[in-house]
């Protein structure tokens, strides 16, 4: 109930921005328009029991999306995850997990008005679990991974992206037969480099002509 009440809200927001997207001007994301995502993440956990030293957890995650606008709409993405953990407790040395994955799929920017661009993107991916630490070795299957969410463009050349998102992972941690949901509220960053240095459209007709025209 909870997973179909999710994906219902997530294909209403889609509908909702669609609709509005289509009621205003033409400001998108121009063909040619390459996107970075970067996210980077680090933690340290230290632990004591009655004052003594009882261990300690790291996490490093680095995950990043590459897109590329094949038209004023349409983007292809692509993305790495890289998850790693850490566990040292004395007396009994250290254990890690890594996970590495890739994700590929495609991506839909809406036209609109003013500095704000809706999206949707869909995509599947896969990601692999080793170390002594992870749950199982087996290779987790990302299918689907959907998102739909609001550009706010911080100038020309970047965004601030806020989005809802649904994921469904199989063999999830690495272990058989085990399946996963995950639902998330995302807050991120994209820049597009040289987009900036682009010409406006009509910028040429705008151009004041040469004297004694």
């Amino acid at each position: 109930m909870r997973r179909s009440g999710f994906v219902a809200s997530l294909v209403l927001c889609i509908a909702t921005m669609a609709c509005g997207a289509s009621l205003v001007g033409a400001a998108t994301l121009e063909k040619g328009t390459i996107e970075l995502t970067p996210s980077l993440g680090f933690s340290r956990n230290s632990f004591s029991f009655s004052g003594s030293d009882a261990g300690s957890l790291t996490t490093l995650t680095a995950n990043g999306l590459l897109g590329y606008c094949v038209t004023d709409h349409f983007e292809l993405a692509g993305g790495l995850l890289v998850n790693y953990q850490s566990i040292d407790i004395p007396g009994f040395g250290s254990e890690s997990a890594t996970s590495l994955g890739v994700t590929g799929g495609v991506q839909y920017n809406f036209a609109s008005g003013g500095q704000t661009i809706p999206f949707v993107r869909g995509a599947i991916g896969i990601v692999t679990n080793s170390g002594n630490l992870s749950a199982g070795d087996r290779t987790t299957v990302i299918a689907p991974a959907l998102q739909a969410g609001l550009r706010v463009l911080v100038g020309s050349s970047a965004s601030v992206n806020f989005g809802v998102g649904y994921q469904h992972q199989s063999s999830a941690l690495g272990v058989q037969d085990l399946s996963a949901n995950t639902f998330a509220i995302e807050i991120g960053l994209s820049i597009f480099p040289g987009r900036g240095r682009l010409p406006s459209p009509g910028a040429d007709s705008e151009r004041a002509p040469p004297p004694g025209s």
